[in-house]
């Protein structure tokens, strides 16, 4: 009847608002006077009457934890082979393009036609690190609803192939970065926590040129 916590798993394609949609899961009160285990409930979010069973409670507590446990760690969730261009835009300047769609090397254009050719082992191990990377804390967002004072360094848009959709995050300094280990804090869409990764990730994405083919360094 009163829940210690309640968590609503909502299926794909299902809208999260609707409190009538998802499968429900409640942790209750100590199945036993030691607390060893406690009372879980689980069932569709409408079910009057769900399954009841006894779960170990560090188990069940899992679910009590602060909600940042629970975020995706992950900066984007397309895989480094469906990613067809990324856009780029620096100080709120004009956006410049890392195109992925040529069967030769990467290709960088820039807003005034020029275009410069990239590595395709720089891009590649950069796109690996952007898929792979997982986040190495979690930080609250400024009163202001910014982090780092507004310090961005880079606007960026993951195009996927086959018309998927898009991903886009800011990349700020991070002000708690470590000279030996320099992180950076990116910020997903208007989510009010930003990921901190390490700053390599996105080196090339801060700076393009350090991902053009030698011969045009």
């Amino acid at each position: 009847d009163k829940p210690l916590i309640t968590v609503r798993f909502v299926p794909m394609l299902e809208e999260p608002e609707n409190t009538s949609t998802g499968w429900v899961l409640r942790v209750g009160v100590p199945a036993d006077p030691e607390d060893t285990t406690r009372f879980v409930s689980y069932g569709w979010s409408n079910d009057p009457t769900p399954a009841v069973f006894t779960a170990a409670t560090p188990l069940a507590l899992a679910f009590a934890q602060d909600s940042t446990a629970f975020r995706d760690p992950r900066l984007t969730t397309i895989p480094h082979t469906m990613i067809a261009s990324i856009g780029l835009r620096h100080s709120g300047g004009p956006t410049q393009t890392i195109d992925l769609s040529s069967t030769s090397n990467p290709i960088f254009r820039q807003t005034n036609g020029q275009t410069s050719t990239l590595s395709a082992d720089f891009v590649a191990k950069t796109l690996v690190k952007l898929v792979n990377v997982r986040s190495i804390d979690f930080v609250l967002a400024e009163p202001s609803g910014g982090f780092s004072e507004g310090n961005i360094l880079v606007s960026v848009e993951v195009i996927p192939r086959l018309n998927g959709k898009r991903e886009r995050f800011d990349v700020y300094t991070d002000p708690q970065s470590n000279p030996d280990k320099p992180t950076v804090l990116i910020q997903r869409g208007v989510e009010p926590t930003a990921l901190r990764v390490p700053r390599d990730v996105v080196a090339g994405l801060i700076d393009p040129r350090a991902l053009q083919a030698d011969d045009q360094q």
